[in-house]
C-alpha cells in the first residue's frame, strides 16, 4: 500500500507551492481546515492534525513535508505522535528559537499582525517579502488577497508565533525515523540553525544558490532530495 504523504505550506502560501517539488503531495490548506486555523495552539495543533479524517483513517505510518510555518506544524504533529509517521521532511523549518529573542519578536509579531489587519494588501505583501528573512530568494507566485483570510494571518503571526513554540531540538536529535532537513546556503539565519542537528537519523541538505523559500529557488534539486528521500529503504 503506497504511503500517504502530507504537505503543509508556509505563512502566506498555497497548497500548490509544495507540489511543484512533490506533485504526489496531498498538501492541505490547512487554513480552510476545520480546527487546523490558529484558533487551536501550537501545541495542541498535532493532535487536531492526527483527528482529521484524512489522517485517522490510515493505520500505516505516513510521511510529512513542511515548509517554514508549515515545517512547524509538522514538528507538532510529529512530537504528539512520533510512532505514526514514517518519514519527515523539513523545508527550512525554524525548530528552535533563541530564549533571549523571544520578548522582541512577539512585539515584531503583533506590529506584523497589525499590518495585515490593515494594510493595502498589496503594500504590506510587497514589504513582507523585503524582509532579509529572504534575501537570496525569488519572489513566490501571486499572492491574491481573496486567497486569504486577513484576521487569520494576523492570528496566526500572533498565536503561532516562533517564540510561543517547543524546542524541538532534542524531538530530532532522538528520532528514531529518518528525517531530513533542507536548507537554502543564502538562508544565514536558518544554516546557523542546522548546527543543532546532530542524531544519527538527521540528514541535512544544503541547496547551492537558495535563499529561505528554497522549494521556489531550486525546485529541481528540492524535488530530487525529497524524492529520494522519501522513496528510499
Amino acid at each position: 500500500m503506497k504511503t500517504l504523504e502530507i504537505g503543509l505550506h508556509g505563512f502566506l502560501g498555497r497548497p500548490q507551492d509544495l507540489q511543484l517539488i512533490r506533485p504526489q503531495l496531498e498538501s492541505w490548506d490547512y487554513l480552510r481546515m476545520t480546527g487546523l486555523g490558529p484558533e487551536t495552539s501550537l501545541q495542541d495543533w498535532g493532535l487536531a492534525f492526527w483527528n482529521q479524517k484524512t489522517v485517522a483513517a490510515v493505520k500505516e505510518p505516513i510521511h510529512l513535508v513542511g515548509y517554514s510555518l508549515g515545517g512547524r506544524l509538522a514538528l507538532s504533529a510529529f512530537q504528539r505522535s512520533p510512532e505514526r509517521v514514517k518519514k519527515l521532511v523539513l523545508l527550512a523549518a525554524q525548530f528552535y528559537f533563541p530564549d533571549d529573542e523571544k520578548p522582541a519578536r512577539k512585539v515584531w509579531d503583533s506590529q506584523w499582525a497589525m499590518r495585515f489587519r490593515s494594510e493595502d494588501w498589496g503594500k504590506v505583501v510587497s514589504a513582507w517579502n523585503t524582509l532579509p528573512i529572504f534575501d537570496g530568494s525569488q519572489a513566490e507566485p501571486e499572492r491574491r488577497e481573496s486567497d486569504f483570510d486577513r484576521q487569520t494571518l494576523a492570528n496566526i503571526l500572533e498565536k503561532w508565533s516562533p517564540a510561543l513554540q517547543l524546542d524541538y531540538t532534542r524531538t530530532l536529535n532522538q528520532s528514531s525515523i529518518p528525517v531530513l532537513f533542507v536548507v537554502g546556503e543564502q538562508d544565514r539565519r536558518y544554516m546557523k540553525l542546522k548546527e543543532r542537528l546532530t542524531g544519527s537519523h538527521i540528514q541535512v541538505a544544503v541547496v547551492p544558490k537558495a535563499g529561505h523559500r528554497v522549494w521556489c529557488d531550486q525546485p529541481g534539486v528540492v524535488r530530487d532530495l525529497v524524492g529520494r528521500f522519501l522513496e528510499s529503504n
